[in-house]
């Protein structure tokens, strides 16, 4: 039987000169959304926020069948503000079910700390959780827009065949973008608060409908147009109304729209600041 020597190795750093791997929140949103896609509740969630857009491609058709109906129902901007307004309601059930838990959950059960001994940085974390919003979110809003112009358009190319027509793209991913950013920041803000994702969900609901709320009690205290900046909802469809080009409701009219998305600005930037101060990961040295 042979001898070997036993030689002690001390403690060494790992030099870690292989560079990190490019789009590493990717995992993080994958992962996120195959499990939110086994949930038929968020499978229902998307069922239920697509049945407007066969309504109004029903209305669409009829106007192409009846002209003589357009002085009614006129296939235009309006159409497709009103649409993207009314998936709003949609959009929050949508953002109370699908982001709740994305962060609370993590610091619920530890898994934030399995996260962040990995090699990510604050930036993956925070990318990977927006991401899977940001994909939830645009079921029922950001696509079903584009799809609904794509089916408008095919059905009635005499009104919306031309090619300044192909403008209401453009609005309708603006104004999807809008709806969408702030309402992510601030439900993670609200999910990395709360270590429940009831309370997040709850909290989140009542900010959103507290400032339409607020909105309310400032309007008859003061009757001031600048009363809508206190809501977000009031800012969404303000700026909504300028894109689109539409006529403003009695609450917006004298709103300026500048203003309404600047606050947006504020709230969505402001939102993701709270999350790097709540969210503490191990920055990777390059």
């Amino acid at each position: 039987m042979s001898s070997s020597q036993i030689y002690e190795q001390h403690y060494r750093r790992l030099d870690a000169s292989i560079p990190l791997r490019a789009q590493r929140w990717i995992p993080i949103a994958r992962e996120g959304l195959k499990a939110l896609v086994g949930f038929r509740a968020f499978l229902g969630l998307i069922a239920i926020g697509w049945l407007p857009v066969f309504g109004r491609l029903v209305q669409v058709y009829f106007t192409t069948r009846f002209p003589e109906a357009r002085r009614v129902v006129p296939v235009d901007d309006k159409l497709f503000f009103d649409f993207m307004a009314m998936q709003l309601p949609w959009m929050l059930l949508m953002s109370a079910y699908a982001g709740a838990g994305l962060i609370a959950n993590d610091m619920r059960t530890g898994g934030l700390l399995l996260y962040l001994s990995r090699p990510l940085t604050l930036v993956d974390y925070i990318l990977g959780k927006f991401s899977i919003l940001f994909a939830s979110l645009s079921m029922v809003t950001l696509i079903p827009g584009v799809v609904l112009f794509l089916g408008a358009r095919s059905l009635a190319p005499d009104v919306l065949g031309d090619a300044a027509h192909l403008l209401l793209l453009p609005k309708i991913i603006g104004f999807s973008l809008v709806m969408i950013l702030p309402t992510i920041g601030l439900v993670l803000v609200m999910s990395a608060l709360a270590r429940n994702p009831r309370f997040a969900g709850l909290g989140f609901f009542f900010v959103f409908v507290g400032t339409t709320v607020a909105q309310g009690i400032a309007w008859q205290a003061t009757r001031s147009p600048y009363a809508g900046l206190a809501s977000i909802q009031a800012c969404m469809r303000r700026v909504g109304e300028w894109i689109f080009q539409v006529k403003p409701t009695r609450m917006t009219a004298a709103l300026p729209a500048e203003w309404a998305l600047l606050v947006l600005v504020l709230l969505a930037l402001g939102c993701f600041y709270v999350l790097k101060t709540r969210v503490r990961a191990v920055e990777v040295v390059k």
